[in-house]
């Protein structure tokens, strides 16, 4: 699972395997090793939800989705989900995304990884 955060925008990039886990356990988290701690990021399905939402927890980052429109979501060809909240007066952005293999050769191990569509144009 790849993090991305730009200001007040957060998105996860999932792999094969992590939407597997996510659909089959309700939850993938990852973490990285940094000095002062360790940062842990990761979903979590919850039925209580009817959007996504974000919380920070210690070091821990966690987007919440509710289980049914993860499994639409991992069952369809679309490239994510998407939402923007407000809490406070302060919006912030939520993605949650399929992870495609690179267009140009890295040095990454991308076997887990789905299909570029822009691949095959």
């Amino acid at each position: 699972m790849k993090l991305r955060i730009l200001n007040n925008s957060v998105r996860l990039r999932l792999s094969m395997d992590d939407m597997d886990d996510i659909q089959n356990t309700g939850s993938c988290f990852a973490s990285c090793q940094l000095p002062g701690g360790v940062l842990s990021y990761g979903i979590e399905l919850t039925e209580d939800l009817s959007e996504m939402s974000i919380l920070l927890d210690h070091n821990t980052l966690k987007v919440q989705i509710s289980a049914s429109n993860y499994s639409a979501f991992h069952h369809s060809s679309d490239e994510g989900i998407y939402q923007e909240n407000e809490t406070a007066g302060q919006s912030y952005k939520i993605a949650v995304e399929r992870d495609y293999k690179c267009l140009t050769p890295r040095s990454e191990n991308e076997d887990r990884l789905f299909d570029n569509p822009r691949e095959h144009h």
